[in-house]
């Protein structure tokens, strides 16, 4: 009788979690969003072709991309992206300093910004 009442118990369980985890599913708990974790080269001249790497990179996710400096923001033009990447060129017209990369995710206004940083440096003489 014992061994009935375990099974009772291991069907109960059972049938009460599933609209638990179909509910935390529907409700996009534990979503990832887009990580920069590395750029490459770390120093580059203005014009230079940048590759930032990381995660959930993709135009799905990430709509623009910005060099932020001293309070300004400088978009700019991506070559290529995708899941693990995105590549772009560094405008001419940014100043020569430490700036940190930025991107727009998709449906969102406001910019989020992550500790990856690029230097630029003074153009080849």
């Amino acid at each position: 009788m014992l061994r009935v009442h375990r099974i009772f118990l291991m069907l109960v369980l059972v049938l009460t979690a599933v609209p638990v985890v179909r509910l935390l599913a529907w409700k996009s708990v534990g979503e990832i969003v887009p990580v920069m974790e590395r750029v490459t080269p770390a120093e580059v001249r203005p014009g230079g072709i940048v590759t930032v790497t990381g995660f959930q990179l993709d135009s799905k996710h990430v709509s623009e991309l910005y060099l932020s400096g001293n309070e300004v923001r400088y978009q700019v033009e991506i070559f290529t992206q995708n899941d693990r990447e995105i590549r772009f060129r560094v405008p001419e017209y940014v100043p020569l300093g430490d700036v940190c990369i930025a991107m727009k995710l998709v449906g969102q206004i406001e910019l989020v910004e992550q500790p990856v940083f690029l230097k630029i440096i003074q153009p080849a003489g």
